[in-house]
């Protein structure tokens, strides 16, 4: 039963072709050959980017929610409980959600990779890339920000290429596609009337007249009266040209809001905000009303600035209207209910800005980064952040989390099926094998004492936890995080965290992405290697108190990426180098002061992780992402019976 729970808990490790291996649990060999695998999701939910939430339009308590690493996930229930639903998606980076208003079986999902459709209500995935252009390795070629279906005739659907946090390239630019076929094919529309260097951030279309569209650009709002043909600039009123969102009111369309984007600027006046046009965008009008308006220096982070994003209106009524900001300063979902001349905060999740109305999960996040409305009951509104979702029943006046489930009594947490992490590392306890450690990135290290089913936040522990070593002896460990000083120490029988400051200790202040622990070493004086990202290999032998660069002959050793160590020989070492061969990359070994080259082929570059199996430590595995440098590098788990000379691929994951 738990060897089970483990092959579900490495495939989490698997996922999104990142690739690591889980150490000393599992012969690979055993997961690649079963062929009656039925993979389940553990963790304590939520954590990572919510980007996308649509509510089905003809079942009301059907939520669907978009991750940029997770894929999909559906919730029959109003959000207790979720189901992913990623069989056949090529990209688990999804932007946007698109439900037949017809047949809502037939859902269509904008990735950095294209559109990919179900008519099975996402039991099943086909990535639609007919009409569009060739896939190419190493770039995104069709981005989709934005999808709709004609509400006359869903048989039509529309699609943007648009880019979110670097996922659009210039090849990519000013493009809109039209598909007649309920997306399977594709044609582009409105070339020579939409700039050519434009990114398309939305689209919108008239649930009365389906010839009517309009989308949103960062050079400008543009409508078109003739289904896509072509397309006229309008922006009378307008501050600039880079608009984010629009929003027509269904109640009454000829009523359309949009948001603007505004860039952080030294001594300048805020001008994004909320616009609003009585005609159908021909003339706008300032809607931002009383919105917070931070403009934030040139040198502090963007989200220093306050940025309005998604806006919705109420099905009902164009003048009760919703903008999110999903800036670091009082974020959250603004409501209006006189047509955008007063807004109201209606997230007070610090009693900072009033009386608390929102319930917090383990996590929180911060900025309202995509929200939606119930098209079947408007009180129901739902919004997600950076880590989390939550959910209004009762318009705005209260809201609940819907990502995980936690005991105050006991302060475990567990997820409800949305998962939406980075996993780094996970270290099994090897005298209680109920006890599991995670490193997470953005969250910390967690901990659970029941093999997986619930988790537990360690003290401190905030930020990216690379990975860890624990003493199999003591209750210490060894963690990497993000912040200075990047190596900390956890007395687990004290609660106790203990700094090691690279500055006075010989360990750089790189990201450690492995520590390993000698297990033969003085159990008074432990020795410890470490992998620093940028700097190379390190190795301590004092309990990480003093350290010493062993890079020794290791070319391009600020490449590391995996190292591991014979269990009998503790100065067997192997590293695993990123790049191909001309510039060092590789597998090395060392038994002292000098390493040597292993494998006599040059087929990997984006190595994630080296394993050995436990009982021969000639038997390795390596794990890899796709990569293209001249030419292409084969993703996948790779394995070598001669202690790292040669090697066969075993599978793409």
């Amino acid at each position: 039963m738990k060897t089970g729970i483990l092959i579900k808990i490495m495939f989490f490790l698997l996922s999104f072709n990142a690739c690591w291996l889980l150490p000393e649990t599992i012969n690979v060999n055993d997961i690649i050959s079963a062929n009656n695998l039925f993979f389940s999701s553990y963790g304590p939910g939520g954590g990572g980017y919510c980007e996308s939430l649509s509510w089905d339009p003809s079942k009301e308590n059907t939520l669907w929610v978009g991750g940029d690493v997770g894929g999909t996930a559906v919730s029959f229930d109003n959000g207790v409980s979720y189901e992913i639903r990623n069989r056949g998606l090529e990209d688990y980076w999804v932007e946007c959600f698109a439900i037949n208003p017809n047949n809502s079986s037939n859902i269509l999902i904008g990735t950095a990779s294209g559109v990919h459709r179900t008519v099975d209500q996402g039991l099943n995935w086909i990535l639609q890339r007919d009409g569009f252009p060739v896939t190419s390795t190493g770039s995104y070629t069709t981005p989709i920000s934005s999808i709709v279906f004609d509400p006359g005739n869903t048989d039509i659907v529309y699609a943007a290429v648009g880019g979110a946090r670097g996922h659009l390239e210039d090849m990519s630019k000013g493009k809109l596609y039209k598909s007649a076929n309920n997306g399977i094919t594709w044609t582009q529309i409105g070339a020579g009337t939409i700039p050519a260097d434009a990114n398309i951030k939305d689209i919108e279309i008239n649930p009365v007249s389906g010839n009517i569209i309009f989308i949103a650009t960062d050079k400008g709002l543009f409508r078109s009266i003739d289904s896509g043909v072509t397309w006229v600039l309008r922006t009378n009123g307008l501050p600039h040209k880079n608009i984010n969102k629009i929003a027509l009111a269904p109640s009454l369309p000829t009523t359309v809001y949009c948001t603007m984007e505004t860039m952080a600027r030294s001594g300048e006046t805020f001008d994004g905000g909320v616009y609003k046009s009585y005609n159908s965008g021909d003339t706008w009008y300032n809607a931002t009303g009383n919105l917070p308006t931070t403009l934030g220096d040139a040198d502090e982070s963007y989200l220093m600035t306050i940025h309005f994003k998604d806006i919705k209106v109420s099905p009902d009524y164009p003048n009760v209207v919703y903008a999110a900001n999903y800036s670091y300063i009082k974020w959250g979902i603004y409501k209006s209910t006189d047509g955008g001349s007063s807004w109201k905060l209606s997230t007070i999740y610090s009693a900072s800005l009033g009386t608390l109305n929102m319930e917090h999960g383990w996590v929180t996040g911060s900025g309202a980064y995509c929200m939606d409305i119930n098209q079947g009951n408007p009180d129901k509104i739902v919004f997600g952040t950076s880590m989390a979702i939550n959910l209004t029943e009762n318009n705005c006046t209260g809201w609940k989390q819907i990502f995980c489930i936690q005991d105050p009594a006991t302060l475990s947490i567990k997820s409800r099926g949305w998962e939406i992490m980075c996993l780094k590392d996970i270290i099994f306890d090897k005298k209680n094998i109920d006890k599991i450690y995670f490193c997470f990135s953005d969250v910390g290290l967690l901990l659970s004492e029941d093999y997986g089913s619930s988790y537990k936040k360690i003290t401190s522990s905030a930020g990216h936890c690379y990975t860890m070593a624990k003493d199999p002896d003591l209750q210490k460990i060894w963690v990497s995080v993000d912040t200075s000083p990047k190596l900390r120490m956890y007395q687990e029988i004290s609660d106790e965290w203990i700094d090691i400051t690279p500055d006075n200790t010989g360990l750089p202040d790189g990201n450690i992405i492995q520590i390993i622990l000698d297990k033969n070493s003085p159990v008074n004086s432990r020795r410890l290697i470490a992998a620093v990202s940028g700097y190379g290999i390190y190795e301590s032998e004092n309990d990480g108190v003093n350290w010493e660069n062993i890079n020794g002959n290791l070319p391009a050793a600020n490449n590391i990426a995996a190292l591991i160590m014979d269990p009998q020989n503790s100065y067997h070492l192997l590293a695993g180098l990123k790049l191909n061969a001309a510039a060092g990359g590789g597998i090395y070994s060392t038994t002292g002061s000098t390493w040597t080259k292993l494998n006599t082929a040059d087929i990997f570059y984006d190595l994630k992780d080296l394993k050995a199996q436990p009982d021969n430590f000639n038997i390795l595995y390596i794990c890899q992402r796709d990569a293209y440098n001249g030419v292409s590098y084969n993703g996948g788990v790779y394995k070598s019976i001669n202690g790292g000379k040669d090697w066969s691929w075993l599978v793409d994951v």
